[in-house]
């Protein structure tokens, strides 16, 4: 697509200001052959999403809340009905157009792009890098049963969401089924390309974008969306997160609360917000209110924490009197690659103390911290 990239960058005016220059950028940040700190961006992930049995399942929140209100423009019995139908594992396809055009959306992209990002890893030499070792089979093995939980789950999202897209389609009279699918799995599963990334995440900024992106798109998906089903993704947010887990929530909680706290008010919004809704609406209803129906009924996971939408501006404590450590905020403002930093540092100040299991522990992945923590929790009887 190159020839058509340049044709495209040379028809725009120069009335349109720096907009040439700034395609000219996207060409280039899109035709180049390597990813940006690509070995550090793969090992953020092999460290934070590699086998971490908790984020697939979270993943998996991505149909109801991101595919069902954007298909809910088109009925919301029809929508919800076709994500049913299409979620059960196996479910045949319509005919054979639909089964030729699921096809076509393998090849090209539209449903297994991680399954794409990784063969060209492969054949570059591995996820985290060539040589013997890194390169070897058993390695690359090895990490594609380590990030089989995410792979997976995105892949099962975007065919539930394809095939139920196709359906609707078909349904109402839409001319091509195919492009009406297409769009909706891009819409609400989104593009993790190089080609829809920010500016500011290029280059230096790669490693601090990770795991930003979906946020970033999530967000936007939800600015162009109608009124009503804006209205149903809050509802939805709210039953699997509770209020707390509302897009810039836990932002607008730090500001308050420094204002507050810099008039000489001992106060923090959080508290105040679940008293009076345990006060008002009673234990389970102001649990579920503020925190997801998961949390109230005492189910064995927990939704709020993990959907990351309160918390989207970094930094925002930093001003706040009752934070004492900043750190925190200083590791929102540069990304995940930051916190794996700063347990590297704790490793070291362990190691040095001579408590070799508990650096060891700091430094191993996610995927390998939670269930020590979950063992240890069920030992004891505490959180430590």
């Amino acid at each position: 697509h190159l020839p058509d990239m340049a044709a495209a960058i040379e028809e725009i005016p120069k009335t349109k200001g720096d907009l040439k220059d700034r395609a000219y950028e996207l060409q280039d940040a899109v035709a180049k052959p390597t990813e940006d700190f690509a070995g550090l961006r793969n090992y953020l992930f092999v460290d934070a999403l590699g086998g971490n049995l908790a984020f697939p399942l979270v993943n998996l929140t991505q149909v109801p809340l991101a595919a069902y209100p954007y298909l809910s423009q088109y009925g919301f019995v029809r929508a919800g009905a076709a994500l049913v139908r299409w979620a059960k594992p196996g479910a045949k396809p319509l005919d054979a157009q639909h089964a030729a055009d699921r096809k076509r959306a393998e090849d090209e992209g539209v449903l297994d792009p991680q399954e794409v990002h990784a063969l060209q890893a492969t054949a570059r030499g591995g996820v985290l890098g060539s040589g013997a070792v890194l390169g070897s089979r058993a390695v690359q093995t090895g990490l594609a049963i380590w990030g089989a939980g995410a792979a997976i789950s995105e892949k099962y999202n975007r065919h539930v969401t394809f095939d139920a897209a196709y359906q609707i389609a078909r349904d109402t009279g839409v001319e091509d089924a195919y492009a009406f699918a297409e769009k909706a799995v891009d819409e609400t599963q989104f593009i993790y390309n190089r080609g829809n990334r920010p500016s500011w995440a290029r280059g230096v900024g790669a490693p601090i974008l990770i795991f930003k992106q979906f946020l970033i798109s999530f967000l936007e998906m939800a600015s162009r969306m109608p009124p009503s089903q804006k209205a149903l993704l809050v509802a939805m947010i709210i039953g699997m997160a509770g209020v707390e887990g509302l897009p810039f929530e836990e932002d607008a909680e730090d500001v308050l609360d420094t204002i507050m706290q810099w008039n000489g008010y001992n106060w923090s919004t959080r508290k105040e917000m679940e008293a009076w809704a345990h006060k008002t609406l009673g234990d389970t209803v102001g649990k579920g209110l503020t925190r997801g129906v998961p949390y109230a009924a005492e189910l064995p996971f927990d939704v709020q924490s993990r959907l990351g939408f309160g918390n989207l501006i970094p930094g925002t404590g930093l001003l706040k009197p009752s934070e004492r450590d900043k750190s925190r905020d200083f590791v929102e403002i540069l990304g995940y690659g930051a916190s794996v930093a700063q347990r590297a540092g704790r490793a070291l100040e362990s190691q040095f103390k001579g408590k070799t299991d508990e650096a060891t522990f700091q430094l191993a992945p996610k995927g390998v911290r939670d269930p020590l923590k979950g063992i240890e929790m069920a030992t004891t009887g505490e959180y430590r």
